[in-house]
């Protein structure tokens, strides 16, 4: 008799563990933004060095901080100091990508097409594109009549047609 009380209170435990499992935590977990206060701000810079492009001299990375903090006071009306930390190769950067970011990323790569290719399946990932409330269709349109000309007359699937289309074809002569 213990034996099988004791199998049900294994059996009640594990069915109890199933209902209140812990789930998983978030892989991408908001960060809250931090209070700036009224400055100085001290950042600290670090690089990304790709050794298959020539990097800045020090020099060189200097003057692009001092123009940086001055963009920012001027612009933005808050004193920023910059503070050297190490610099990186770009492939130990990589390697500290979480998994979960790494699977997210590949799953948002649209291979390029192929000339010639039917539109349609870029066509609809740039109209769900379209669809975030953040996107404003008619400032796209205006920004990419160069290439369509009548872009800012369309609705949003003519407009992500001919978009789709102008990729596919490398970006050559308008659908306009």
């Amino acid at each position: 008799m213990r034996k099988m009380l004791a199998g049900l209170a294994v059996l009640a435990v594990a069915v109890a563990i199933g209902f209140f499992a812990i789930p998983e935590p978030d892989p991408f977990p908001v960060v809250p933004l931090p209070e700036l206060g009224d400055g100085p701000i001290t950042l600290t810079v670090v690089r990304a060095l790709n050794p298959r492009f020539d990097a800045l001299s020090e020099d060189e990375f200097e003057a692009v901080l001092d123009q940086t903090a001055r963009l920012v006071r001027d612009h933005v009306g808050l004193e920023v100091r910059f503070e050297r930390g190490e610099d990186y190769g770009i492939s130990d950067l990589f390697d500290l990508i979480p998994p979960a970011a790494e699977e997210f990323a590949k799953s948002q790569i649209y291979p390029l097409p192929r000339p010639n290719q039917d539109p349609n399946r870029l066509a609809a990932m740039i109209e769900e594109y379209l669809d975030v409330p953040e996107i404003d269709a008619d400032l796209l349109a205006e920004e990419v009549a160069i290439f369509i000309p009548r872009a800012p007359g369309m609705n949003k699937s003519e407009l992500t047609l001919a978009l789709a289309r102008i990729w596919v074809s490398g970006f050559g002569a308008g659908t306009g």
